[in-house]
């Protein structure tokens, strides 16, 4: 027995390699055993939690928000300085997108919104052009003036159904 406890002496003393890696591996696979279902059910709960927080159910009806996120991302392009501003959102997706627009309850709202989408990517993609560069964006008045009316449309019918107040500028180009 004494020449068994005298040869783990001896490699505790002067541990190979090969010793050092069971003896990481085996304090692995005994911290895994013992943390690993908690980490585990923690982090399914808390997944299930993001989704849950994630859901259509918890976000805010998409007629609260769209309006004024199309009108954000069409003054962007109005004051865009360079070719990322300008390609701010591709108005085919996301918000824009057939199946987020099904949502909204009523017709007129749809149409209006799903028209403006479709007129933002028609301006963004006819007058690319001018805002070609990464560093230089020369959109014209009359490009501009095209993404106002499409912005006043998009308030027009808003405000006509009562969901919305038109944004008015101030003297020193402020939204109030």
């Amino acid at each position: 027995m004494t020449i068994i406890v005298d040869a783990i002496e001896i490699r505790l003393r002067n541990p190979s390699l090969r010793l050092a890696f069971a003896v990481l591996f085996g304090f692995l696979v005994i911290a895994g055993a013992i943390l690993g279902p908690t980490v585990i059910k923690d982090g399914v709960e808390n997944f299930q939690e993001l989704k849950r927080v994630q859901s259509r159910d918890y976000a805010g009806p998409i007629e609260t928000w769209i309006r004024p996120w199309m009108i954000q991302n069409a003054n962007t392009m109005i004051d865009a300085r360079g070719a990322l501003d300008w390609r701010v959102h591709d108005f085919k997706f996301g918000p824009c997108s057939k199946n987020n627009l099904r949502q909204l309850p009523n017709r007129d709202l749809r149409e209006v919104i799903d028209q403006s989408c479709q007129d933002l990517s028609r301006i963004q993609n006819a007058h690319g052009g001018e805002c070609f560069t990464v560093s230089e964006c020369n959109i014209t008045e009359a490009t501009k003036d095209e993404i106002r009316l499409v912005i006043a449309n998009l308030d027009e019918v808003f405000s006509g159904l009562g969901l919305a107040i038109p944004y008015e500028v101030d003297e020193q180009g402020a939204i109030p």
